[in-house]
């Protein structure tokens, strides 16, 4: 059996040595994870663990070389779940947010705009939303409650899986100006909003911060294209998960172009079709919503949906 000392050394150890996982790795190079990481050092785990020593599953495994899931993976690359230590979604309580929560202790409804910027938005139908996005800031910064309430995060995806902006209230929220490109990875980008979520609800139960319902509110105008299945069957089951144990409300919004039979045949919840381009009216719809839930405790029980005047007929 290798000795503890030859695989912290490198020494004839084949899981280190020619491992293209190791080679010019941006995932390993200059990694805030790895470097001075209280997970990594003097961890029991890491020590004389059978697991880790001559282990054949992790010599010339086929799975770890050249593994399309570990090379430009959208969910290893920018993924606020890695940040480091009090960076935007890490499991840890930031500076910012105790100083937040200390000055704002009321209860919480953390609402995620999980918004497709694929190729197929390019031209007006991005810019009527993120003229919505506007319209969402100013309509729910009319409201004497929910600024203080809600928590909005915007997460964007195309060929990549990005967050926009982290958790903040309506009143720290900038709208962005995003911009078209690339494919539609919505199997990662629902895991990485719902993975978002599971952070900030920690969050909340650490600084002892009631939370209502988290909110997911996905707008496209396609489907999953352009990823492994395997995602997208993932990113499905958990929001069934989360839905039938009332731990989430998830919103699907088809904008012209979207398959909504496709969406559903990957076992999405039905999607409402979006009326030609009417975003604005579609974010004033849920500030409207967002100012009804939070205008109540967050026990008080179900929120009907408000009229869906952006909706198609």
């Amino acid at each position: 059996m290798a000795s503890i000392d030859s695989i912290n050394s490198g020494s004839d150890n084949p899981l280190l040595q020619d491992n293209p996982l190791l080679q010019d790795n941006p995932l390993l190079q200059d990694n805030p994870l790895l470097q001075d990481n209280p997970l990594l050092q003097d961890n029991p785990l890491l020590q004389d663990n059978p697991l880790l020593q001559d282990n054949p599953l992790l010599q010339d495994n086929p799975l770890l070389q050249d593994n399309p899931l570990l090379q430009d993976n959208p969910l290893l690359q920018d993924n606020p779940l890695l940040a480091t230590p009090g960076d935007a979604g890490s499991p840890e309580l930031s500076l910012f947010d105790a100083v937040e929560f200390a000055e704002n202790q009321e209860p919480r409804c953390p609402c995620v705009l999980l918004l497709d910027t694929s190729g197929s938005m390019v031209g007006r139908p991005i810019a009527a939303l993120n003229e919505g996005l506007q319209a969402f800031k100013s309509d729910i910064m009319e409201d004497p409650v929910a600024p203080k309430r809600v928590e909005v995060a915007v997460v964007a995806f195309d060929t990549t899986v990005r967050l926009v902006q982290d958790f903040v209230t309506p009143d720290r929220f900038d709208p962005p100006t995003l911009t078209a490109q690339g494919v539609t990875h919505m199997g990662a980008a629902i895991n990485t909003a719902l993975d978002l979520v599971q952070v900030r609800k920690e969050r909340y139960k650490e600084a002892g911060i009631p939370y209502y319902r988290p909110w997911v509110m996905m707008i496209t105008d396609g489907d999953p294209q352009g990823e492994l299945f395997t995602f997208v069957e993932d990113a499905s089951r958990r929001i069934k998960r989360e839905i039938n144990r009332d731990r989430l409300v998830f919103y699907i919004v088809a904008a012209p172009g979207a398959d909504v039979t496709q969406i559903m045949r990957m076992g999405f919840p039905r999607p409402v079709r979006l009326d030609g381009l009417k975003f604005g009216e579609l974010f004033v719809w849920l500030s409207r919503s967002m100012q009804a839930v939070t205008s109540q405790t967050p026990s008080g029980g179900n929120i009907p949906f408000l009229p869906t005047n952006w909706a198609k007929k």
